[in-house]
């Protein structure tokens, strides 16, 4: 999972006096380590500094420190001509290859808020996961996945 895919369950769309079951069920799939993030993440979400902030240190166990295989594809990803860094982030973070390696480490699913645009060298992460063939897909569509309803 993503920052931007955590910001828009956390504050933009589902806010828990809303979706008090979803949240409950978000709970549920991180007890269950299903639903997990690189500590990248947890980092880039560290400079908000508001309730998101405090929601995920209080859900530390979600964001997870790389392996040495991720960070070695970390270090392929970086260079290959078909993947674009960021010159710079405001933050200096950039959590989006922890995501991909971690997906692509784990055969699991990344969820992200963004969207692709199909453009390459990629820099948005449904663009290089479909470079790398990982499935990605929106928190919505993890709703639809793990059939919830509400």
């Amino acid at each position: 999972m993503d920052t931007s895919s955590i910001l828009d369950w956390l504050k933009r769309y589902y806010s828990s006096d809303v979706f008090p079951a979803l949240w409950d069920k978000v709970h549920d799939l991180i007890a269950e380590e299903r639903l997990i993030a690189p500590y990248e993440v947890y980092k880039e979400i560290q400079i908000g500094g508001d309730d998101i902030t405090k929601w995920a240190s209080n859900h530390k166990e979600m964001f997870v420190a790389p392996s040495d295989s991720e960070q070695s594809f970390v270090g392929d990803m970086i260079s290959n001509s078909k993947v674009t860094a960021p010159k710079k982030t405001k933050s200096g973070l950039w959590a989006d290859p922890w995501v991909v390696a971690m997906a692509k480490e784990k055969e699991a699913i990344v969820i992200t808020g963004e969207q692709a645009r199909n453009v390459f060298p990629a820099s948005k992460i449904p663009d290089v996961c479909k470079l790398y063939k990982i499935r990605c897909g929106t928190f919505l569509e993890l709703m639809r996945l793990e059939k919830w309803v509400f």
